[in-house]
């Protein structure tokens, strides 16, 4: 398995000698050298490290464009979190970017699904 670090690294699990119980396993990491770090990943670490329980929907609704996967589902997942009353201000046509026109509606439906209003 692997998965992308919020540092641009690149982190991979191996169980050793198979899928079996060994109780042995290696993870394996390969990281961007200190000297070349590109604004995008400490931004990225940044804003996940903070979370997005406190961030406006406005905020929220703008990091729906993040170039990070992770940093629009968090927003996304936020701005669910919000209900009706609080992501008001956020409409779904005044919002310029495609994908973030999808993640608000993936929230709301989110919610329907939850049952919350």
């Amino acid at each position: 398995m692997f998965e992308f670090g919020p540092d641009g690294g690149v982190y991979v699990s191996d169980w050793v000698q198979g899928w079996n119980k060994t109780g042995k396993g290696r993870i394996f990491a390969s990281t961007i050298p200190r000297s070349i770090k590109v604004s995008r990943y400490l931004e990225t670490k940044r804003l996940l490290a903070e979370g997005m329980e406190r961030r406006p929907p406005k905020e929220l609704a703008r990091l729906l464009a993040n170039r990070d996967m992770r940093v629009r589902q968090e927003a996304q997942f936020a701005l669910a979190d919000k209900g009706r009353v609080q992501a008001a201000p956020v409409r779904l046509s005044a919002l310029s970017c495609h994908l973030c026109q999808r993640f608000i509606a993936s929230g709301l439906c989110q919610r329907a699904q939850t049952g919350l209003s």
